[in-house]
């Protein structure tokens, strides 16, 4: 059984910010462990900062307070809509009644649309990027990024680490690691947080190898777009701001038809 945020509460979060001023030969990470209920033993856990919370609110209160310290650009997670920050915005939701991209967005808009842009979550949002919106802040979900990149025959994040990083990672079953965390008997609650702290930072590295941002980046500059539309927007979109560059150097305007002049236009193209 999948977890349900309706009824199972965040027991831990796991944060990881990659330096990008550090050099790439030797980029710099911080990661950060915040959990609450029984301590853990941490000397498994090795480069991680432990923050130890009252309850389930303290912890996204922690959480929060982290973000808006750390402040990052963008929110990276493999699987954001079910997993991920998608799981912790709806159990925010479930727990406090409150919107968790609202607190996370860096300008309180009233009335603003953070959060999923598609309670029913479809749409083409929820089908080619992450469909999650915080003002201020991009949110990549690597899994979709990574499967239209790259084809393979499964698109789980072991065989992504496999065949992009060149690395062999275990595969744990949710009831795998609920076992590990809640069994006083094994001992082994250390092995969720390294496995959870692993897959945070490769998925930052599998980005990083498939130049991803920098790509990105670079494609805004030459269409004129911004970031996040490169990767979500198609190929219309795209050509649209060229030749809206191309025309304000000649002193044109482009046409902005409404949806009821397309359709009257179309009807008079066919006719002719």
């Amino acid at each position: 059984m999948l977890p349900d945020p309706a009824e199972d509460a965040v027991q831990a979060l796991f944060l990881l910010v990659k330096d990008e001023r550090a050099l790439s030969e030797n980029p710099r990470y911080q990661a950060w462990v915040i959990s609450w209920g029984e301590e853990t033993d941490r000397n498994h856990v090795v480069g991680a900062e432990f923050l130890q919370a009252h309850n389930e609110t303290d912890l996204f209160s922690l959480f929060l307070e982290k973000v808006r310290e750390i402040d990052p650009d963008m929110i990276v997670g493999f699987e954001t809509q079910k997993n991920s920050l998608g799981y912790l915005i709806e159990r925010y939701r479930h727990l406090l009644t409150l919107n968790l991209c609202q607190d996370l967005s860096r300008i309180q808009t009233p009335g603003g649309k953070e959060g999923f842009l598609n309670e029913d979550h479809e749409g083409w949002e929820f089908r080619h990027s992450s469909g999650i919106h915080i003002t201020g802040r991009v949110v990549l979900n690597v899994w979709r990024i990574l499967k239209s990149d790259i084809t393979l025959t499964t698109y789980t994040y072991e065989n992504f680490v496999y065949h992009i990083l060149h690395q062999r990672v275990p595969h744990y079953t949710f009831e795998m690691l609920t076992e590990f965390y809640t069994n006083p008997a094994l001992r082994q609650r250390w092995r969720v947080f390294a496995h959870y702290l692993d897959r945070a930072r490769k998925s930052i590295d599998m980005l990083d190898k498939l130049e991803v941002v920098d790509q990105a980046s670079e494609f805004a500059r030459v269409f004129g777009t911004d970031f996040y539309s490169v990767l979500t927007r198609g190929s219309q979109y795209k050509v649209e701001s060229v030749m809206l560059r191309v025309s304000r150097a000649h002193n044109f305007v482009a046409l902005s038809p409404g949806p009821q002049q397309v359709r009257v236009l179309g009807w008079v193209c066919v006719c002719v």
